[in-house]
């Protein structure tokens, strides 16, 4: 039940592709009139449905949610459902596993997951009344996709996490009077005069939500660093409210010790005219320097005034943060107690079936390092299989991540990567032993790997000023963990203003959605900068759809150490390499390559990879049987002259070398 869905359509080709949509972008979204079929559901391109708990205020704001909505499950949301009582089943029965026995009349029902069928719960829900069904995930990670066991039409239904289903659970409870939850779900506004608000995930994040604080000491001020604190504010009501600021106030909080304002600045609008729906507002780039305290946490606090009174403040102020840690980096958001990145929900892209990627694909985040020196440790990183039976790993012996380095300019300088440009420099490895053996080894769990360099032992040194794109070999079948959650387009929008490019994410081994073509970040090929309301860089497009971007954030995550072990005295593991020998010739190959490698004890499976530099998977092989000594031969005849890696994996190590085709 977890959700499997193909990769959304990037941004720049929904605008493209879709002229009528477009057009319609200049208008206020209240021209749309009737919205919720699965043609042309306006609103929920541009910003989502808007999913609210707006008391108690213990509970109350933006919920994370998944929707159920295709033609014989869950319904789309039509009519706004403002300030709506919840109502959960019968006492003992939490889950609606039988009837529901209260009534539910003109109320949204909250009920957890298991016990049987989203679908069986939703109709049960239904029956007694329920105008929408909320559904509490059991499971800590966040919220999945939910499937159907039968045909259910009657109601919107929606699924929140497990940590918010809780909280309003224990209100429901408690026994106080007005402690129990009204949520508002709608697609746009609530009927208001003067509404303006915070879109939910429109607002500007940090480079990483993890960072060791290292990186921000004295004089280290890299572009990939800076502070842009903006947002995206709507207008959901149907008239001006004259002049609108939006207020940015970003503060450290310590671990020990007192906090201090780090930076603040306000952005003003004269006019927010019905007419235009979505407004960009940036403050200023800054430099967090200085911050040499040690951990602690970085918060930014947005808040949006206007010069009419606002009739709904429920959404006129919101806060980010972002941690800084002794050694850890990630991207995504990260669970500081169970140690690992936190994956809400799995997604590859539409692979195609032929060479170079319709098997294999790489996705991962881009990190910028700017002090280094010390050794990249271990790397973390989730997924998810749509095949093995209970979601045991079983049809997979293990998982190489790959660290590339990337250099602009190899190429072309242009900020864009490109073929030539990443230069593989580590693999992480997870080796899964048979389920007999490790049973708790299933799909969707968080697996950590050391990180080991091209002979296959460990200390591989992190270099300054350097990007480095970080991604597990995944094959067709196979699910990325992403956060789910947090949305880094904001934050590349609003680089893009300063006249720089921020790299969330290298998107995937190809095109925005076929899995062909290079894998580079040009405009066409992932989260292009599109302006807002008014302005002029690129084009006068409105109101841009950006709500398929959020959660596309890998939640892989990886440390490093400054300490230098004394080789001396660590076990032999970390001195000889991980095989007798492996040599690559001829190099630079013309017609062909060959791997020659040669082992300690008898290998039995061999697995090849030939990667190129744009870090796609260019061909895979596998050789069982093999005892001490084993050759690999591959025809470069289709490759484009230029640099590629060979990748040799058996009995739970690997290593690699790199080769240049050369006509």
């Amino acid at each position: 039940m977890k959700q499997l869905n193909l990769f959304r359509n990037s941004l720049l080709a929904l605008l493209i592709c879709s002229a009528g949509i477009v057009n319609a972008q200049t208008k206020h979204p209240l021209a749309f009139g009737a919205v919720g079929t699965l043609a042309s559901n306006y609103y929920q391109d541009y910003v989502g449905v808007r999913f609210e708990v707006l008391s108690p205020v213990s509970v109350a704001g933006d919920k994370q949610y998944s929707y159920a909505w295709t033609n014989s499950w869950g319904t789309p949301v039509t009519t706004p459902l403002v300030n709506k009582q919840i109502i959960m089943p019968q006492a003992g029965d939490s889950l609606a596993t039988s009837a529901v026995t209260v009534d539910m009349t003109g109320k949204i029902a909250l009920v957890y997951r298991g016990g049987n069928y989203f679908s069986q719960k939703a109709a049960a829900c239904y029956a007694a009344g329920a105008i929408a069904v909320v559904i509490v995930n059991n499971a800590p990670n966040g919220v999945i996709g939910m499937s159907a066991g039968t045909t259910f039409t009657g109601c919107p239904v929606f699924m929140i996490t497990k940590a918010d289903g809780d909280a309003i659970d224990a209100k429901y409870h408690d026994g106080i009077a007005g402690d129990t939850a009204r949520m508002t779900i709608t697609l746009w506004g609530l009927g208001n005069t003067y509404d303006l608000g915070l879109i939910n995930q429109g607002y500007s994040l940090y480079h990483d939500y993890a960072i060791p604080y290292s990186q921000l000491t004295s004089g280290i001020n890299p572009l990939a660093y800076k502070g842009v604190n903006g947002a995206f504010v709507a207008n959901f009501g149907t008239a001006d409210p004259g002049q609108t600021t939006l207020y940015s106030t970003t503060t450290f909080y310590p671990n020990s010790g007192s906090s201090s304002v780090v930076h603040s600045d306000s952005t003003k609008l004269s006019s927010f005219p019905a007419s235009d729906s979505i407004w960009a507002f940036y403050g200023p780039e800054f430099n967090m320097t200085g911050i040499t305290s040690g951990d602690g946490r970085i918060t930014t606090k947005y808040t949006i005034k206007t010069a009419t009174p606002d009739q709904y403040l429920g959404d006129d102020t919101l806060s980010t943060s972002f941690y800084l840690t002794d050694s850890l980096y990630s991207k995504s958001r990260y669970d500081f107690v169970n140690h690992h990145p936190i994956a809400s929900f799995f997604e590859e892209p539409a692979l195609g079936t032929t060479a170079p990627t319709g098997d294999h694909y790489l996705w991962g985040p881009m990190y910028y390092i700017a002090k280094g020196g010390g050794y990249f440790d271990t790397v973390q990183f989730t997924m998810v299989s749509n095949t093995d039976t209970g979601h045991i790993i079983s049809s997979i012996s293990g998982v190489s991540v790959y660290f590339f380095k990337w250099v602009d300019g190899i190429d072309t300088l242009d900020n864009f990567m490109q073929t030539n440009e990443l230069e593989l420099v580590a693999i992480g490895q997870k080796n899964f032993p048979s389920t007999n053996s490790n049973p708790a080894d299933t799909s969707g769990g968080y697996f950590n790997a050391v990180v080991l360099d091209s002979n296959g032992i460990n200390l591989v040194k992190v270099d300054s000023n350097s990007w480095y794109f970080i991604a597990p070999d995944l094959e067709n079948g196979w699910y990325a963990g992403l956060d789910g959650n947090i949305n880094a387009y904001p934050r590349t929008y609003g680089t893009f203003n300063f006249g720089t490019i921020e790299y969330p994410s290298t998107m995937w081994p190809g095109g925005w959605n076929d899995g062909s073509g290079p894998l580079q970040s040009y405009a066409g090929y992932g989260m292009s900068p599109t302006t807002f309301g008014g302005t002029s860089l690129l084009s006068s497009v409105d109101s841009v759809i950006f709500s398929t971007q959020k959660g596309l954030v890998p939640a892989i995550a990886f440390t490093t150490t400054s300490y230098v072990p004394d080789t001396s005295k660590t076990a032999v593991k970390n001195v000889n390499q991980a095989f007798q020998n492996f040599t690559i010739f001829p190099n630079p190959a013309s017609d062909v390559v060959n791997g020659s490698v040669s082992f300690n004890d008898p290998a039995g499976v061999v697995s090849y990879t030939i990667l190129n530099s744009a870090g796609q998977v260019v061909a895979k092989e596998k050789h069982t049987g093999v005892q001490l000594n084993d050759k690999y031969t591959y025809s470069t005849e289709k490759l484009a002259n230029g640099s590629y890696y060979m990748v040799v994996s058996s009995n739970g190590k690997e290593m690699f070398k790199k080769f240049v085709v050369l006509r």
